[in-house]
Order: C-alpha cells, then sequence, then structure tokens
C-alpha cells in the first residue's frame, strides 16, 4: 500500500516537471521568434549585444519573471530598432531580453553594463532546465557589493560550447533608462578597462593639473575669479567622475545614498561657481546691468534646489540639473557676446570654451531626455568639452592678467605724471583737511586733465563743527583751473558767513558776478554741527547732498538755489536736518554721474545711489574704493572721465 503511494507521488512530480520542462521550451521557443540571438564565436572578442535586444515596457512594476514566462507577455516584446537603447526617464520597470549561443572555446564570459548611475537590475538566466536569478545589482548597494569591482556593471557569464542560453534583464532606476550592453571576453574587457580608466584619469589629470596650477596663481594674485574658477574645477570634475562610477569606487564606496544624489548635488555646485566665474570674469555688471541682475537671479534660485536634492526624487533633481546647465549655459553665451561687442578681449578665449562645453552640454543633456542615442560622443562629449573648456579658461585668466598688468604699468607712470600736476593744483585749489574728533573725512578729486575745475573746501568752524564747499567750475584745464583759484579767493572771503550756508553762497557770488566771463559755477555748501547733531546745507544749481542714515534710509537733500553766474539775482535757500552716529554725507560732482561707457550710456545717479546704499554701514574707505572701482570699470577701456571726478565723504563717528 504504501509503495503504491509513493509511486503515485513520483508520477505527479513527473508530471510537474514535464509540464514545467513544457512552460520552458515554449517560452523558449518563442523567445527565439521575437529576438535574434548572439552567436559567440573565436573570431570576436566583443559583442554590441544592443542590436538583438527585445523590450518590454512593465507600467505597474510589479510583473516578475514567472509572469513573463507563464503568460504570453513575450509575445508583446518589442525588437529593438535604434543603434542604441535610451529610454530616458521613466516610473516603469523595463523587461530586456537577450540569447546567447557559444560556439567559441570559450567557457567564461562577461556582460558589461556601462551605465554606472542605474538603481537596480536584476539578471535571469533562462535554459531547458529553468530559470535562475545569477545577479541583483545597482547603486543602491554599497560598492562591495559587486562581484568584479570596475566603475561599470559587469557580470560574468557561463556558457559551454554549443549552449544556448536567454536572459531576461529587469532594470527599474530613477535615473535615465540607457542599457549599452556589451558581451566581452576576460581579455577584451581587461583591454577596454585599461583604456576606459587610462582615459577618464587622463580627464581627471587635467582637472588636478589646472587647480594646482590656478590655485599657485591664485595665493599669489588674491584675484577672486581665480578661486570660482579653482570652485568650478572641483565640483565639476568630482561629479563627471561620480557620473562615471569612478567617485564611487574610489571616494565613496560605503556612502550608496550619497552617490545617488553626488551627481545632482555637485553638478549643481558646479553651475553656481561657473556662474560666479562668469559674472566677474566678463564684468557684466559693467556691460549690461540687467543681465547681471539675471545671473544673480538665477544663481539664487539654483540654492533652493541644492537644499531640496536630499529630499526630491532622483529623476526629478536630475532634471532639474539637465534644465539648469541649459539656462546656464545660454546666459554665460548671452554674457560672452554681450563682453565681445563690447571690445573685451579676453571674452574671446571665454566664447571659444564656451563653444567647446555648450557642445559637451547639448549631447548629454539631449541623451539624457532620450532625444540621441547612448554612444561615446554623448557619453564622454560633456568630459571632452569641459577639458577644453577649463583649458581655455586658464588661458583666458592668464590673458587677462596680462592686460591688467599693462595697464597697470601705464596706470603708475600716469599717476606719477598726475601726481606732479595735483601737487601744483593741490596748492591752489585745495586746503589741509582739519583734524576733527567727530567727524571722518575722505576726498577724491580725479581732474579730467592735469589740472581741473573742480574745488574742495574744508575747514574747521569750531571744535565741533565743520564746513564742506564743493563746487564745479565750467569748463576744463587752464580757464576751469583760473576760475577755481578766483572760487577759492571768494571762499576766504566768505569766510565771515561760514556758519550760514545761504549767504556764505551768496557772498562768493557776490564777489565772483562780473568775473568770470561765460563761465559758471554749481556749488554746495555744508555745516555740520557734531554738537547740535544738525546738518545745514545750501545748494547752487549742484547735485544734491546725500544723507545716509545709520542703517536707515537715504535722503538727497537738494534746497532751491541757482548757478552761480546764471542769475544777476541770485537766491540760495537752506535745509536743516537731523545727524546722529554713524550716518553719513556724500558730495560729488557730475564727474562721476556725467561718466559715459563705450556705448556712450551714463552712469547715472541712480547707480551711484545703488553702490551708497549697498555701502551703507560698511567702511568710509570701502565706500569711496568702490566708486572709484565702478566709474574706472564704467568707461573701461577708457583711462580718463569726461569730466572732473570730485568726492566727498563724511561719517559721524
Amino acid at each position: 500500500m504504501i509503495k503504491k503511494k509513493e509511486c503515485t507521488v513520483h508520477h505527479i512530480v513527473s508530471f510537474k516537471a514535464m509540464i514545467g520542462s513544457i512552460v520552458v521550451m515554449t517560452v523558449l521557443l518563442s523567445f527565439k521568434a521575437y529576438a535574434a540571438t548572439i552567436v559567440l564565436d573565436d573570431m570576436h572578442d566583443a559583442y554590441d549585444a544592443t542590436p538583438y535586444i527585445s523590450i518590454y515596457e512593465d507600467k505597474t512594476s510589479k510583473l516578475s519573471v514567472e509572469d513573463i514566462i507563464k503568460t504570453d507577455l513575450i509575445t508583446k516584446f518589442q525588437k529593438n530598432t535604434h543603434k542604441g537603447i535610451n529610454k530616458g526617464y521613466s516610473d516603469s520597470s523595463w523587461w530586456f531580453y537577450f540569447s546567447l549561443h557559444n560556439r567559441s572555446s570559450h567557457t567564461h564570459w562577461l556582460a558589461e553594463l556601462s551605465f554606472p548611475t542605474m538603481d537596480y537590475f536584476e539578471v535571469y538566466s533562462i535554459n531547458k532546465k529553468g530559470f535562475t536569478c545569477i545577479a541583483k545589482e545597482g547603486d543602491i548597494f554599497p560598492f562591495g557589493h559587486r562581484k568584479i569591482a570596475l566603475n561599470n556593471f559587469i557580470l560574468p557569464l557561463t556558457l559551454h560550447p554549443n549552449e544556448e542560453i536567454h536572459y531576461l534583464l529587469r532594470v527599474k532606476t530613477t535615473s535615465e533608462v540607457i542599457i549599452p550592453l556589451t558581451i566581452r571576453t576576460y581579455s577584451s574587457m581587461l583591454e577596454h578597462s585599461i583604456k576606459e580608466y587610462s582615459g577618464l584619469w587622463f580627464y581627471f589629470g587635467i582637472m588636478i593639473a589646472m587647480f594646482l596650477y590656478n590655485l599657485f596663481l591664485l595665493i599669489t594674485l588674491r584675484d577672486i575669479n581665480y578661486l570660482y574658477y579653482i570652485l568650478y574645477v572641483i565640483f565639476s570634475a568630482l561629479s563627471n567622475i561620480s557620473f562615471n562610477g569612478i567617485a564611487y569606487q574610489f571616494f565613496w564606496p560605503d556612502w550608496p545614498w550619497f552617490h545617488n544624489i553626488s551627481i545632482v548635488f555637485l553638478g549643481n555646485l558646479a553651475i553656481i561657481s561657473f556662474m560666479l566665474f562668469t559674472r566677474n570674469f566678463l564684468m557684466t555688471r559693467n556691460f549690461s546691468l540687467w543681465h547681471d541682475i539675471l545671473i544673480q537671479i538665477f544663481i539664487a534660485l539654483i540654492v533652493p534646489i541644492i537644499i531640496v536634492i536630499p529630499l526630491a526624487p532622483l529623476s526629478f533633481s536630475i532634471i532639474c540639473l539637465n534644465t539648469v546647465v541649459i539656462i546656464a549655459t545660454l546666459l554665460s553665451f548671452i554674457a560672452c557676446v554681450i563682453a565681445v561687442r563690447n571690445k573685451y578681449k579676453p571674452a574671446y578665449f571665454y566664447l571659444a570654451s564656451m563653444i567647446a562645453v555648450f557642445l559637451g552640454v547639448s549631447l548629454i543633456s539631449m541623451r539624457n531626455f532620450g532625444i540621441l542615442p547612448d554612444i561615446f560622443i554623448t557619453r564622454y562629449g560633456f568630459h571632452i568639452g569641459t577639458s577644453i573648456d577649463v583649458i581655455l579658461l586658464s588661458m583666458a585668466l592668464g590673458y587677462r592678467y596680462n592686460l591688467i598688468k599693462d595697464e597697470n604699468e601705464k596706470l603708475v607712470i600716469l599717476k606719477n605724471e598726475i601726481e606732479i600736476a595735483r601737487t601744483i593744483y593741490d596748492s591752489i585749489v585745495q586746503t589741509q583737511i582739519p583734524e576733527l574728533t567727530n567727524v571722518a573725512i575722505e576726498t577724491v578729486i580725479l581732474p579730467t586733465e592735469v589740472i581741473g575745475g573742480d574745488i574742495v573746501e574744508i575747514h574747521s568752524i569750531d571744535e565741533d563743527t565743520v564746513g564742506i564747499f564743493i563746487a564745479d567750475i565750467s569748463g576744463h584745464g587752464i580757464p576751469a583751473s583760473i576760475g577755481a583759484a578766483m572760487v577759492k579767493m571768494a571762499c576766504a572771503h566768505a569766510s565771515q558767513y561760514d556758519k550760514f550756508p545761504d549767504k556764505y553762497l551768496m557772498l562768493i557770488a557776490n564777489t565772483l558776478s562780473q568775473r568770470i566771463g561765460n563761465q559758471f559755477v554749481t556749488a554746495v555748501y555744508t555745516v555740520i554741527d557734531t554738537k547740535e547733531m544738525t546738518v545745514t546745507t545750501s545748494n547752487a544749481g549742484h547735485y544734491a547732498m546725500v544723507l545716509c542714515k545709520a542703517n536707515g534710509p537715504i535722503v538727497q537733500v537738494r534746497p532751491k538755489g541757482g548757478a552761480i553766474g546764471f542769475y544777476q539775482n541770485p537766491f540760495f535757500a537752506v535745509a536743516h536736518e537731523r545727524i546722529g552716529k554713524g550716518d553719513r554725507i556724500v558730495l560729488f560732482t557730475d564727474g562721476i554721474i556725467e561718466s559715459r561707457n563705450t556705448k556712450g550710456d551714463l552712469f547715472g545717479e541712480d547707480r551711484l545711489m545703488n553702490i551708497i546704499r549697498e555701502y551703507n554701514g560698511k567702511s568710509i574707505t570701502a565706500l569711496k574704493n568702490e566708486i572709484i572701482a565702478a566709474a574706472y570699470r564704467w568707461i573701461y577701456p577708457h583711462k580718463k572721465f569726461d569730466d572732473d571726478f570730485t568726492l566727498v565723504i563724511v561719517d559721524i563717528v
């Protein structure tokens, strides 16, 4: 009775095995009908598998290998008709089928999946005996999980002579679904890896060389452009080798969570560094203020993207990075064109580098979005482009430095000549600034010629009060300087009213009446009383006195009054303002406001007000230096202003 039962069980098991074998055989026949077989022979040592692959999209991501085998889903596999396999970004799971028939003398082969950023995939082998899961890989696992420690995914395959095995590859990833699959012999893999690693390390070597060379220049020259350039080189190189799996293999092999976000994280930092470099190197603030503001807004918008990278889906972060790269390229290219149109010579080097990186960015972005196939030029085009890019940008920095050096040498010669003339000029129109305990004063007088027509008169009325007179005599050169000398004498005559700005200007106007011919004078006289904490001012057709409250509003004070020499019966109103510790007063002539760039645009009062507002709260010297630097940047490549440049800054300390 027992033997009979055992016999029955044996027949049932045998029957199930037979049914399973029939199902597998049916599936194998179906596979052969829907895909070609890669025949391995001794004449070739590497085979591109992509033309032989059939594809099925599982939109539910719930199908298992049993579901594929036991149903008629195999009939829905589509043969790959493209040179490569690139499905772009997808929430689906993807199944790929290929078949190998070994007619070579080799038993051991390797399947190389050359896309290191793939999250997860499974590989199943199918033969007459059934199916077996031979690999579960992806960058969600630590690097040490891999059977063969290379940057790409390498799977060992065993095929006996004349054996045919079918394979199913299931892919689920948040990155692009790209399947660059190659079947290789061990010797082919060794040769290929040596070439690939040599190329990648050569690229990395270029980046290291550029980093070290420009780091030395940064330390030597202390130019912030070199800092931005170095940061761009560092983040760009790390992002690229992270994309190729090299960084995961050597730098953070036990941090799969960081590897998953490293490309987008480092890539966005590279873009920020590049845009900061672009903005400073191409002087966008000088050539196009609106474009400079646009670049600053764009940089600010990248910051929240970086912050949410660990929280957002990786596919979203990658799409954001690709979009940011394209926008950054366009903004940089426009900035370069603007600089070229303004005849800024270093921009030509930048333009050449932009063309190289633009091609690389375009290739990789179109590949990532599935527009172009995954081939060598789309896979490594960005590496080639960025290598050329950093070399050309380094050359551009060197060329720019030489230009600045030449300009500085010329400026030194010019400065020596000006100093000689200024010594004479100062003895005529400028008095020694008195030492005061309650105010700090900085002055700048830059005549458009060796001698000019602007005058500044600063005198101490008493220990708590200082009077400041600033005037602009019409014309330039000798006629203006003669007028300045006459104004100087008139100031001495008016000193009896030095506490009353309106009377002070009125006496100067009466003194100069009928003595200055066709010339006229615009002027401001301001009295600062640090005991009563007041400022009193009158204006003779001049620009307003600027009063900067400490950490508060900026007020332009301009009481009524006409230019001296314009009116027979002049009138000067008086304005009174309260002041406090930390307040600042700025007086200036039209040489600042009316300076023009190469396009003929004025520097403008608004631009000066923006600088004063930006530096409110900073040191008096910092404001003075920035106004001078901004004015020179505005007129570049010219070296002289159209009119005399005079500036007085007073801080209540």
